[in-house]
């Protein structure tokens, strides 16, 4: 929790702090949003109830019921890197639904968890293809295969009734996610071809791409900052992952990430480097003069 993304927020508050200290007068609102539920979870099935929500339940509510803003920095772990432009994410269930006999009739009737291992290698043979296709600023999306369920554990003597596969497929800018299940579609009619089975496919998760201008003055504000801090030009990058931003751009909220990283090098993760997360304050507190400093129309003209 402290990678990802506690040490952002106490970031903020650091670079808060110093402004309020220093006497400086903010010529419009500053806000720090500290929310819940942005981590990719959702509830389906038998997963329901508070602790399975997710996927930027926390900033959604607090878009509406009045917490906006012009621009947003977010902090989630970029390597001090600029990050602009977010992957988008479609979660698919694929089903299978099966006959329930006795073991000893087992051969009579299809399993469906072996029918679904065919599914598995359709899905992996896709996958490359999709890929390569879809690739954005030099990136391939990921395809995770996350999870499996089939059958009955504690009767394992019936064939299982059902079994269930559960993808996340990352999609760039500027793809819709109905295009997405198309592509996962004809996937699954290939394997439905080749092996006479019907897998029912249901997209349970939307959450759209988000991009911004790098001519926004929000990344013209944190290049400025980055420069200033560590004297080099900030990096552009781009990841296979989303965050809030998607919501907040949705929502007219001019979003960009920019945070720190868990250690010297700008891929290390799971840990905090304390030097390098107090130049990441330094950062928010000079684009938090810079951007309070202007005004809305200066702010929101790219």
């Amino acid at each position: 929790g402290a990678f990802n993304m506690k040490s952002a927020l106490a970031a903020y508050l650091a670079a808060a702090r110093t402004l309020q200290d220093s006497g400086f007068t903010a010529g419009g609102d500053i806000v720090i949003a500290g929310v819940v539920g942005e981590i990719e979870k959702t509830q389906v099935d038998n997963y329901k109830g508070p602790g399975f929500r997710g996927y930027g339940l926390g900033t959604a509510y607090l878009i509406a019921h009045g917490g906006t803003a012009d621009v947003a920095v977010l902090g989630e772990p970029t390597g001090l890197r600029l990050m602009a432009a977010h992957s988008g994410s479609c979660w698919f269930k694929i089903s299978l639904k099966g006959t329930l006999v006795h073991t000893g009739h087992a051969e009579a009737v299809p399993n469906v968890i072996q029918q679904m291992n065919r599914v598995i290698t359709a899905l992996e043979e896709w996958i490359p293809d999709y890929q390569s296709r879809f690739t954005y600023q030099g990136v391939k999306p990921t395809v995770n295969i996350g999870s499996i369920e089939g059958g009955w554990p504690w009767r394992a003597s019936r064939t299982p009734g059902y079994c269930n596969l559960y993808v996340d497929v990352r999609f760039p800018p500027p793809h819709h996610p109905l295009e997405i299940k198309q592509e996962v579609a004809k996937a699954l009619e290939a394997v439905s071809r080749e092996h006479k089975i019907s897998p029912e496919l249901d997209l349970y998760v939307t959450d759209q791409w988000s991009e911004v201008s790098p001519d926004e003055y929000v990344c013209r504000s944190v290049g400025d900052a980055h420069r200033q801090v560590f004297g080099e030009k900030v990096e552009s990058v781009y990841f296979s992952w989303s965050s809030d931003a998607n919501i907040l751009t949705r929502h007219g909220i001019v979003a960009v990430n920019y945070g720190p990283s868990g250690g010297p090098g700008k891929e290390t993760r799971g840990t905090m480097y304390i030097p390098n997360l107090v130049s990441c304050a330094k950062v928010y507190a000079l684009v938090a003069r810079d951007i309070s400093s202007k005004t809305r129309d200066e702010v929101r003209k790219s």
